[in-house]
């Protein structure tokens, strides 16, 4: 029977008579399922850790998170407390938004206009006027 191997990028399992072999040549062998994983590592010389879509990135980010949570010390319950707690600040937050984007609009309608007259001097009229 024929062996399952592994990708070298991406850690997808490849089927007998698919994927390609890479040979470099100092004697390294590399496998690969798909051109999108041969062409992230030899071509655009990607790492598979901080490639999201890969398993090495991602069993990496499973690491990363059970340390942050045993150095934490906070169990997961804790975590969904603080989500449901924030989902409901929201609307009150919204509120105050709408309510502050209100108060400048009634500020510019009790202003009066501009006179328009001091506004808009042309440029030639100043200009007679310095040479004077």
């Amino acid at each position: 029977m024929a062996e399952i191997r592994k990708c070298s990028f991406c850690g997808g399992d490849i089927e007998p008579g698919t994927g390609k072999m890479y040979v470099k040549k100092d004697g390294t062998v590399y496998n690969f399922d798909t051109s999108k994983c041969q062409k992230n590592m030899i071509e655009l010389k990607r790492v598979a850790r901080t490639t999201e879509w890969t398993e090495k990135a991602k069993t990496e980010k499973r690491a990363r998170l059970k340390a942050a949570e045993k150095a934490s010390d906070k169990p997961a319950d804790a975590k969904e407390e603080k989500k449901s707690a924030k989902t409901a600040v929201k609307p009150k937050a919204k509120a105050a938004a709408e309510k502050a984007a209100e108060k400048p609009a009634e500020k510019a309608a009790e202003k009066p206009a501009a006179k328009p007259e001091a506004k808009a001097e042309k440029p030639a009229e100043k200009a007679a006027e310095k040479k004077e």
